[in-house]
């Protein structure tokens, strides 16, 4: 996954605290359970994957968060498995697609 994976997950809980959704005890206990998820976290620090990320999001109309899913996804050769639409589209035009 994107390093940024990380800060998607925090600012989900974020989220869902504000919102009054969860209490701090059920985030903390969240932040403890995705802890433990085994994980290989890849950043994007390269000029390489930052032009190909751009490529992405312009190709097929999505946020750079999102085509940082798809740029790693491709650029390791794995199935990427999403519940949003559009880049679920996009994994399944470049072949990419975990239905």
């Amino acid at each position: 996954m994107p390093s940024l994976w990380f800060y998607e997950m925090t600012n989900l809980l974020i989220n869902a605290l504000r919102r009054g959704r969860i209490d701090e005890r059920a985030a903390g206990e969240a932040h403890r359970l995705i802890d433990e998820i085994p994980r290989q976290a890849f950043d994007h620090e390269s000029t390489l994957a930052r032009d190909r990320i751009s490529r992405l999001a312009l190709r097929f109309q999505l946020s750079a968060y999102d085509a940082a899913y798809l740029e790693l996804a491709d650029r390791i050769q794995c199935r990427l498995r999403s519940y949003d639409e559009r880049l679920t589209v996009a994994a399944q035009s470049i072949g990419l697609a975990d239905i």
